[in-house]
């Protein structure tokens, strides 16, 4: 159970609010439009939010995260729900030459490229997507970006809701993660990762059986604007994994603990990783 921690005044409060409002009453005001965004961006990017991108196509913190955990990823089962053109498995597998990495994209035209970095590489490519469900489903993209976009989805409604974009159409196959761990044999997961543009809880919710023995030991997913269009917030997200310590990942790959849950700090979608860690 997850409760919100309930707001109460407090002297350190009060003397803050005093002495920042002089500040606030000058830049809080339509003139200082500008200076109040650069402010807004900055303590976003303090805190984890919209970071930095890299130099292998994934963000700075993922990076510096991937580097962090290669010791504990030896001879780990590796999972990577939206593998795009291989750039995260490539790099686990730089890192932790020694782990089995089974990468999944169903997209038809992006997956012979993810195939070529995994022959090259030395990992899995799976041509399905994850979901909650097993079975035929449908992919979507950019009409004019197909297959070369970011941010294919198992929703048409987080294609179209961008600047009413027109959305491309594939037939893929759906499968769940307690169908592919039974399917693969696996007994324990090192690290899940997730990428899957509004759909990463879906992921998770047909991971059930897995989350509830425990045989999952990180999990990466983001939070982004297609959520909201999703209708899923940070706290559904803390729900299904009530046996895990939700955190964000911060500039030099730590981890940053978001609990207790905060609306104020959690439910902020604009692009950020959060990893959950299983709790003792």
């Amino acid at each position: 159970m997850i409760h919100a921690p309930r707001w109460r005044g407090s002297s350190g409060r009060v003397m803050l609010e005093r002495i920042g409002y002089p500040l606030v009453y000058l830049i809080n005001r339509p003139g200082c439009r500008g200076i109040g965004s650069l402010l807004y961006d900055f303590a976003l990017r303090c805190n984890g939010v919209s970071p930095f991108p890299g130099k292998t196509g994934l963000s700075r913190p993922e990076e510096r995260f991937l580097r962090r955990i290669a010791p504990t990823l030896r001879n780990a089962v590796v999972l990577d729900v939206g593998a795009r053109f291989g750039a995260y498995a490539g790099l686990v597998k730089e890192f932790a030459p020694d782990s089995t990495i089974y990468a999944f994209e169903p997209h038809p035209t992006t997956f012979p490229r993810l195939q070529e970095v995994a022959s090259a590489k030395g990992f899995t490519a799976i041509q399905k997507a994850v979901s909650n469900v097993s079975g035929p489903s449908k992919l979507y993209d950019f009409s004019d970006s197909d297959g070369q976009s970011s941010q294919a989805s198992l929703g048409q409604d987080t294609i179209t809701f961008q600047g009413n974009a027109v959305a491309a159409s594939h037939d893929i196959v759906c499968v769940r993660l307690d169908d592919i761990a039974e399917e693969l044999s696996l007994t324990h997961i090192g690290l899940l990762k997730i990428d899957t543009e509004g759909f990463d809880l879906t992921v998770l919710q047909g991971a059930s059986r897995l989350l509830a023995e425990r045989r999952i030991r990180l999990i990466q997913f983001e939070v982004i604007p297609a959520d909201i269009v999703r209708h899923v917030t940070v706290k559904d997200f803390f729900d299904v994994l009530d046996g895990y310590r939700v955190h964000r990942l911060c500039a030099n790959g730590e981890l940053q603990a978001l609990e207790p849950y905060s609306v104020k700090s959690c439910e902020i979608y604009v692009p950020n990783n959060l990893v959950a860690t299983l709790r003792d």
